[in-house]
Protein backbone atom coordinates (compact mmCIF):
# COMPACT_ATOMS: atom_id res chain seq x y z
CA UNK A 1 0.00 0.00 0.00
CA UNK A 2 1.45 3.39 -0.94
CA UNK A 3 2.28 6.09 1.54
CA UNK A 4 -0.69 8.28 0.63
CA UNK A 5 0.92 11.45 1.98
CA UNK A 6 3.70 11.00 -0.60
CA UNK A 7 1.29 10.25 -3.45
CA UNK A 8 0.25 12.74 -6.09
CA UNK A 9 -3.13 14.43 -5.85
CA UNK A 10 -4.17 12.61 -9.02
CA UNK A 11 -3.36 9.21 -7.48
CA UNK A 12 -5.32 10.09 -4.35
CA UNK A 13 -8.30 11.41 -6.33
CA UNK A 14 -8.31 8.31 -8.57
CA UNK A 15 -8.27 6.11 -5.46
CA UNK A 16 -11.14 8.05 -3.83
CA UNK A 17 -13.22 7.85 -7.01
CA UNK A 18 -12.58 4.12 -7.36
CA UNK A 19 -13.45 3.40 -3.72
CA UNK A 20 -16.66 5.46 -3.83
CA UNK A 21 -17.46 4.20 -7.37
CA UNK A 22 -17.95 7.71 -8.73
CA UNK A 23 -16.66 9.55 -11.79
CA UNK A 24 -16.40 12.98 -10.19
CA UNK A 25 -16.53 14.33 -6.66
CA UNK A 26 -20.24 15.15 -6.71
CA UNK A 27 -22.13 14.29 -3.54
CA UNK A 28 -25.32 14.85 -1.60
CA UNK A 29 -25.03 16.05 1.98
CA UNK A 30 -26.90 17.69 4.81
CA UNK A 31 -25.81 21.25 5.62
CA UNK A 32 -24.56 21.59 9.19
CA UNK A 33 -23.40 24.72 10.99
CA UNK A 34 -22.87 25.01 14.73
CA UNK A 35 -20.49 27.24 16.71
CA UNK A 36 -18.15 27.85 13.77
CA UNK A 37 -18.12 24.25 12.55
CA UNK A 38 -19.51 24.21 9.01
CA UNK A 39 -19.71 21.08 6.87
CA UNK A 40 -21.88 18.73 4.89
CA UNK A 41 -22.74 15.69 6.98
CA UNK A 42 -24.50 12.42 6.14
CA UNK A 43 -22.73 12.51 2.77
CA UNK A 44 -24.06 10.19 0.07
CA UNK A 45 -23.21 9.47 -3.55
CA UNK A 46 -25.61 10.60 -6.27
CA UNK A 47 -27.39 7.22 -6.03
CA UNK A 48 -28.12 8.17 -2.40
CA UNK A 49 -25.89 5.50 -0.86
CA UNK A 50 -24.23 6.61 2.39
CA UNK A 51 -20.46 6.99 2.30
CA UNK A 52 -17.90 6.43 5.03
CA UNK A 53 -14.43 7.83 5.48
CA UNK A 54 -11.78 5.79 3.69
CA UNK A 55 -9.44 4.00 6.05
CA UNK A 56 -8.15 0.82 7.59
CA UNK A 57 -5.95 -0.09 10.55
CA UNK A 58 -2.98 1.88 9.13
CA UNK A 59 -4.73 4.79 7.41
CA UNK A 60 -7.34 6.85 9.26
CA UNK A 61 -7.94 4.26 12.00
CA UNK A 62 -9.96 6.83 14.01
CA UNK A 63 -12.19 7.62 11.03
CA UNK A 64 -12.63 4.26 9.34
CA UNK A 65 -16.25 3.22 9.17
CA UNK A 66 -17.57 6.62 10.29
CA UNK A 67 -19.99 8.57 8.11
CA UNK A 68 -18.24 10.88 5.68
CA UNK A 69 -18.48 14.63 6.17
CA UNK A 70 -17.01 17.34 3.94
CA UNK A 71 -15.52 20.54 5.34
CA UNK A 72 -16.79 24.00 4.36
CA UNK A 73 -14.48 26.94 5.09
CA UNK A 74 -17.16 29.49 5.88
CA UNK A 75 -20.86 29.54 6.61
CA UNK A 76 -23.12 30.11 3.61
CA UNK A 77 -26.16 32.22 4.58
CA UNK A 78 -28.06 30.94 1.52
CA UNK A 79 -27.94 27.33 2.75
CA UNK A 80 -30.35 26.12 5.43
CA UNK A 81 -29.31 23.90 8.31
CA UNK A 82 -30.63 20.36 8.06
CA UNK A 83 -31.48 20.50 4.36
CA UNK A 84 -29.77 18.29 1.79
CA UNK A 85 -27.78 19.74 -1.10
CA UNK A 86 -25.94 18.38 -4.08
CA UNK A 87 -22.40 19.75 -4.02
CA UNK A 88 -18.98 19.29 -5.53
CA UNK A 89 -15.93 18.53 -3.42
CA UNK A 90 -12.21 18.74 -3.98
CA UNK A 91 -9.16 17.37 -2.26
CA UNK A 92 -8.03 19.51 0.67
CA UNK A 93 -4.55 21.00 0.53
CA UNK A 94 -1.65 18.75 1.46
CA UNK A 95 -1.06 20.84 4.60
CA UNK A 96 -4.65 20.37 5.78
CA UNK A 97 -4.54 16.63 4.98
CA UNK A 98 -1.32 16.25 6.98
CA UNK A 99 -2.68 18.29 9.92
CA UNK A 100 -5.86 16.18 9.96
CA UNK A 101 -3.77 13.01 9.47
CA UNK A 102 -6.17 12.13 6.67
CA UNK A 103 -4.65 11.82 3.18
CA UNK A 104 -8.18 11.68 1.69
CA UNK A 105 -9.63 14.80 3.37
CA UNK A 106 -12.15 16.59 1.19
CA UNK A 107 -13.57 20.09 1.26
CA UNK A 108 -16.30 21.82 -0.67
CA UNK A 109 -15.36 23.16 -4.10
CA UNK A 110 -16.45 26.80 -3.87
CA UNK A 111 -16.52 27.09 -7.69
CA UNK A 112 -19.73 25.03 -7.70
CA UNK A 113 -22.83 26.43 -5.98
CA UNK A 114 -24.63 23.75 -3.93
CA UNK A 115 -28.09 22.86 -5.27
CA UNK A 116 -30.98 22.04 -2.94
CA UNK A 117 -31.70 18.33 -3.14
CA UNK A 118 -35.16 16.88 -2.60
CA UNK A 119 -34.89 13.09 -2.53
CA UNK A 120 -37.56 11.14 -4.38
CA UNK A 121 -38.20 8.12 -2.10
CA UNK A 122 -39.54 5.95 -4.94
CA UNK A 123 -36.51 6.66 -7.13
CA UNK A 124 -34.13 5.94 -4.23
CA UNK A 125 -35.81 2.59 -3.49
CA UNK A 126 -35.66 1.60 -7.17
CA UNK A 127 -31.93 2.47 -7.38
CA UNK A 128 -31.14 0.58 -4.18
CA UNK A 129 -33.04 -2.51 -5.33
CA UNK A 130 -31.43 -2.43 -8.79
CA UNK A 131 -27.92 -1.96 -7.32
CA UNK A 132 -28.27 -4.72 -4.71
Amino acid sequence: MPNWFDSTDKMILDFIKSQYKIEELMFIGQYYSNQGVVRFINVKNLDYFSLNFLGNDEINPKLKGKNLWVHIHKENPELRKGLFYQFKAKLSSKLIRENKQNPFALQIDEAFTPIKYNPDPKKIVRKKICNS
